[in-house]
């Protein structure tokens, strides 16, 4: 019952405080936030969040949700509730099968985000070496190489073996 009364409490102090103040949150920037503005803001923030990043949060929920399971197992042991033990017991097989999965799809999305960046950064380098080729009179200045000079900070004799070394990188990770 105190409990309850607790957390009335404690939803009444926040109310009151935000009336007081004329605002819920400061954000990052300093600026003043009411509560639907904070909720849209995280809304919007956790809209954003990547695959890799909900599979990385859930990796590492599972020592605390297996932790959990072991003590309850010893504590209902100690406590002799031997129906409680045979079912947090039949639960650690699925729980450690879940752990297993979601270590899989982690390296899995893990390999995927790396071929995804190493794709955009061939993409990012065959398009500065298409402008380093283009005809045309421009101002140039001598690659940070000294082997020629370019447009750009790169010369085209970088540009090639970077690209080289890109698309070799991705063709170990196949």
């Amino acid at each position: 019952m105190w409990e309850w009364l607790i957390i009335i409490l404690f939803i009444l102090l926040v109310i009151i405080r935000n009336k007081k103040r004329g605002f819920f949150w400061k954000a990052r920037n300093g600026s003043e936030l009411s509560f639907k503005e904070f909720m849209k803001s995280w809304k919007e923030g956790v809209e954003g969040i990547t695959p890799l990043q909900q599979t990385k949060t859930t990796l590492w929920s599972y020592p605390l949700v297996l932790g959990g399971i072991l003590t309850g197992i010893v504590i209902t042991i100690l406590k002799k509730q031997w129906w409680l033990v045979l079912i947090l017991s039949g639960s650690l097989p699925m729980t450690l099968i879940g752990l297993l999965s979601t270590w899989q799809k982690f390296k899995q999305q893990s390999k995927i985000y790396k071929t995804m960046k190493l794709l955009e950064r061939l993409e990012q380098a065959k398009s500065r070496l298409e402008y380093e080729e283009m005809e045309g009179t421009h101002t140039y200045t001598m690659c940070q190489c000294k082997r020629k000079s370019s447009r750009s900070y790169n010369c085209v004799l970088c540009l090639k073996e970077e690209i080289e070394k890109i698309e070799k990188e991705l063709e170990e990770g196949k």
